[in-house]
């Protein structure tokens, strides 16, 4: 029988003032009403929907699964690489460990991210990345993307 793993409105809140954030701070990131949020946080709604919790995972820039009363070590279990030197056994496991992955992530990412074409905007998405702290940078690299790519 599978586990059963529970929303722990205890670690939204911690996770909420780690960042400093008010309730209207993650209402504004999430798009949940700041009276939901409330709840949440103090159990008075318990079994919130799995979109739910991505949305507010996604708000946080955690796992939603860091939301959930689970031990840690189970989601890294199942984010292990094969240990196998057996091609056969290798592709497997490698099958095995997608298919775990999958269970672990929201569709519309696994989707993108094993699209032919999403080389280009996850390398735009690091870019990026390395360079939030330059506001001219980051327009720089949305104007050459946008002329190379989409114009």
């Amino acid at each position: 029988m599978p586990t059963t793993h529970y929303f722990n409105g205890e670690k939204l809140r911690q996770f909420r003032k780690e960042r400093g954030w008010s309730l209207e701070e993650l209402s504004t990131r999430s798009g949940l009403s700041v009276s939901h949020l409330s709840a949440l946080e103090n159990g008075a709604r318990k079994s919130p929907s799995v979109d739910l919790v991505y949305q507010i995972a996604e708000a946080l820039s955690i796992s939603m699964y860091r939301l959930l009363d689970m031990d840690a070590s189970s989601i890294d279990d199942t984010m292990r690489y094969p240990e196998t030197s057996s091609t056969a056994n290798a592709v497997d496991n490698i099958a095995e460990e997608i298919s775990q992955w999958r269970r672990i992530s929201h569709p519309d990412r696994i989707a993108f991210i094993l699209d032919k074409e999403a080389e280009v905007y996850l390398n735009l998405a690091q870019q990026l990345y390395e360079n939030r702290h330059s506001s001219a940078k980051v327009l720089q690299l949305f104007t050459d993307f946008i002329q190379k790519y989409l114009g």
